[in-house]
C-alpha cells in the first residue's frame, strides 16, 4: 500500500508547490536546536523541532503492502531512550492524521525494533543495536540523532549545524527496508546518500 502525501499546495503548479515545500522545511531547520537561556529549555526547544520533524517525515513515507494491518490502521511512532520526545510527539500529531490514518506514539523499550512501529526514534542507541536492527529490514523508518548512524542502520539522522536541527538519509537503508521516500523530502536533507562508500 502506497501512502498518498496529497498535493500540498492544493492546485499550484509541481515547482510550486516544491517551492513552498521546501520553504516550510527549512523553515523548521532554520528553527534554533538552542533558542533558551537554560540547558533544560534548549533540550526541550530542541525535542519539540524533533517531533516536528517526525511527524512531517511520515507524510513522505510509502510503506511496502503488508505494513499496515488493515486499510484504518495507524501509523504508529515508536519512540526509545527519549520520554521528553515522545510526550512532544504525543502532542504534535494528537489531532493529526497521513493518508487518513490516525497517528498514535508508543515507548519502547530500549534495544527492541517492534513488529507494527512505522517509524521509530531510537535515542539510546549502539552500532550493534542498529546493525541488528537493519538486519531485520523491517519496513520501519528508523530516526536517530548520532553521529555516524546512517552507517549502521538508519534511514534518517538529526544533525545539529550552527545551531540548527537538520537532517541526513540514507537510501540505501530506506531500499533495504522497502521504504520510498519522497524527492521532496531529499530536496531538502542536508545529506543524501545513496551509494555505499
Amino acid at each position: 500500500m502506497r501512502l498518498d502525501t496529497g498535493n500540498l499546495a492544493g492546485g499550484f503548479s509541481a515547482a510550486r508547490a516544491r517551492l513552498v515545500l521546501a520553504c516550510g522545511l527549512l523553515l523548521l531547520c532554520a528553527a534554533p536546536a538552542a533558542v533558551a537561556q537554560s540547558d533544560a529549555d534548549a533540550v526541550t526547544a530542541k525535542r519539540r523541532i524533533e517531533a516536528a520533524f517526525l511527524y512531517k517525515f511520515s507524510t513522505y513515507v510509502d510503506w511496502p503492502d503488508g505494513a499496515f494491518a488493515t486499510a484504518e490502521a495507524p501509523i504508529v511512532f515508536g519512540v526509545e531512550g527519549d520520554d521528553l520526545l515522545a510526550d512532544e510527539l504525543t502532542q504534535t500529531v494528537s489531532t493529526r492524521k497521513v493518508a487518513q490514518r490516525p497517528l498514535v506514539v508508543r515507548k519502547v523499550k530500549k534495544g527492541t525494533l517492534s513488529p507494527g512501529v512505522h517509524v521509530l526514534f531510537a535515542a539510546d542507541i549502539d552500532d550493534d543495536w542498529l546493525l541488528a536492527g537493519a538486519a531485520q529490514s523491517q519496513p520501519t523508518l528508523v530516526v536517530t540523532d548520532r553521529q555516524g548512524a546512517l552507517s549502521h542502520g538508519s534511514t534518517i539522522n538529526f544533525v545539529v549545524v550552527d545551531e540548527h536541527v537538520r537532517f541526513e538519509i540514507s537510501l540505501i537503508d530506506a531500499d533495504r527496508r522497502d521504504l520510498k521516500l519522497s524527492a521532496r523530502l531529499l530536496e531538502v536533507a542536508k545529506n543524501v546518500v545513496r551509494e555505499k562508500p
